[in-house]
């Protein structure tokens, strides 16, 4: 019998040049289990986050801490663009929802997922584009947010065409992240 990668893994990419080459990063990303804690992967998104998104260019990226009562839901991580000028504000314009890997197999996770993306985007402000992702474990997908118009609730649209791996696809990853920074600054 032929060894070889599993049909359903995307071929690995290079590390060079992206998250990958952080030792502690690299560790944490290929250990991911179904079960791994929510919280773990949205610390892998906060380390990703700030290699394309560096705060001496002035960018911000937080994460959701405890949800505190009577506060509404927010984004498990957030990227902001600092704008100093004469009027300094802060646009946000990248929201990332995390979940636990496990949730891949249950049936509408996703479409839930998305839902509550929308939710979270809606109350995002500064920003003429406005981009979201959902990381499953090691699986993400990028989605460009459009507010809702007239009659028409907001959406999401996919930006590609299948689930990305952060692990096996980090030079993907790091060009999606770049395409966004692009459309916002």
């Amino acid at each position: 019998m032929p060894r070889g990668r599993p049909s359903y893994l995307p071929p690995q990419e290079d590390y060079t040049g992206t998250y990958m080459e952080n030792p502690g990063t690299a560790y944490e990303i290929q250990t991911l289990r179904p079960t791994t804690r929510e919280s773990a992967i949205r610390n892998i998104w906060a380390d990703i986050l700030h290699e394309s998104f560096p705060r001496h260019e002035g960018y911000l990226v937080r994460q959701e801490t405890e949800p505190i009562p009577g506060r509404s839901l927010r984004a498990d991580c957030k990227v902001f663009h600092f704008e100093q000028n004469r009027n300094p504000h802060r646009m946000e314009f990248l929201g990332i929802e995390c979940k636990q890997g496990h949730y891949e197999t249950q049936g509408n996770s996703w479409d839930l997922a998305q839902e509550q993306l929308i939710t979270y985007l809606i109350g995002f402000r500064g920003s003429p584009r406005v981009f979201g992702a959902i990381c499953m474990g090691k699986n993400v997908r990028f989605y460009r947010f459009f507010p809702a118009q007239d009659d028409e609730p907001a959406t999401l649209e996919e930006m590609d065409a299948d689930f990305i791996r952060i692990d096996r696809q980090p030079q993907t990853v790091v060009r999606r992240l770049e395409y966004i920074k692009n459309r916002v600054s």
